[in-house]
């Protein structure tokens, strides 16, 4: 692993920079990362379905390590896919994944622990029209959480009204995200995100995010059993 003194020669004063982690075994990684699943789903008497979502795993994977050449690690990633197609999921084991090796990014000249918060757009809605503690400050909050998974990107009111201001809350964390280089992850069920966003906020999603697909045709809450 890499002491505190050599991941700080890695990290710039401003922005998000990644902190790579040594050494790392795939097998070892993806190990853990099915047994926490199957940790998860334990109750349900379930067993999670690695092999219909082996390409979202191993990205995730070989991300949370820095591992590949072929991806941006300065950016998120937005899991795509229909509904049931077991979205959500991934990310609330990586976030029990990210602790075992106590993964870290740099923010804003400070190392922090990768621990996304995981929020729900109809959530961020439902807090925007608040009639108490609503309005600007829900966007201002969503807008400044340093690594951030928003999840069912396109489920919320196209406008969410606060006192008689009507915005796409979304439209706009994501703007002020990508503009201040915030690490930010997403799930949705749209197909093409310009079905439901200007063309400046799906320039700015490109920015935020690499897009991974889900194509496989099981709807897992259908079939439980398949998880």
């Amino acid at each position: 692993m890499d002491t505190l003194k050599d991941v700080k020669k890695q990290i710039n004063s401003l922005g998000i920079r990644r902190c790579k982690f040594d050494p790392f075994v795939f097998d070892t990684a993806l190990n853990w990362f099915i047994e926490i699943s199957n940790e998860m789903l334990k109750r349900k008497d379930e067993k999670f379905d690695y092999d219909n979502v082996k390409d979202v795993i191993d990205f995730i994977i070989n991300w949370t390590y820095l591992q590949t050449d072929d991806i941006n690690f300065n950016k998120g990633f937005l899991l795509k896919g229909k509904t049931g197609r077991g979205k959500s999921f991934p990310f609330r084991i990586w976030k029990y994944f990210l602790k075992i090796d106590n993964i870290r990014f740099q923010y804003n000249g400070n190392l922090k622990f990768l621990d996304p918060y995981f929020i729900n757009v109809k959530q961020i809605s439902g807090e925007y029209q608040s009639p108490l503690n609503g309005g600007y400050e829900i966007i201002k909050k969503y807008s400044n959480i340093p690594a951030l998974i928003i999840d069912d990107i396109g489920k919320e009111q196209e406008l969410s009204r606060n006192f008689g201001n009507s915005i796409n809350i979304v439209e706009e964390i994501i703007s002020n995200r990508e503009e201040n280089n915030m690490l930010t992850f997403g799930t949705t069920n749209l197909d093409k995100i310009s079905d439901n966003y200007d063309d400046r906020t799906v320039s700015r999603m490109n920015n935020l995010f690499t897009p991974i697909p889900l194509n496989h045709d099981i709807d897992y809450r259908i079939n439980p059993n398949k998880l």
